[in-house]
């Protein structure tokens, strides 16, 4: 099982973060996929929306995941976007 799968524990967020003034703009900033990837959060919900779809895309490609397994993505990367704003 990868750790894209929906059973995944894998979070993204455990040891890569590194402390200080840094980490916490980019935490405030950003939303990490499971794969790690750091999206930049910007105010245009509209580009925001395309930067998610096209994340989403990647890992269609890249991954050759379902198109369930990819709701599952973007369902995630959505709730991390709602938690910050």
């Amino acid at each position: 099982m990868n750790n894209l799968d929906s059973g995944s524990n894998y979070t993204g967020r455990s040891a890569e973060r590194k402390c200080g003034l840094r980490a916490s703009m980019r935490d405030k900033s950003t939303i990490t996929c499971r794969c790690g990837a750091q999206i930049l959060l910007v105010p245009d919900l509209k580009e925001m929306n395309t930067s998610l779809e096209a994340h989403v895309n990647e890992h269609k490609k890249k991954d050759k995941i379902s198109d369930v397994e990819a709701e599952v993505i973007l369902e995630d990367l959505i709730a991390q976007l709602f938690r910050k704003i």
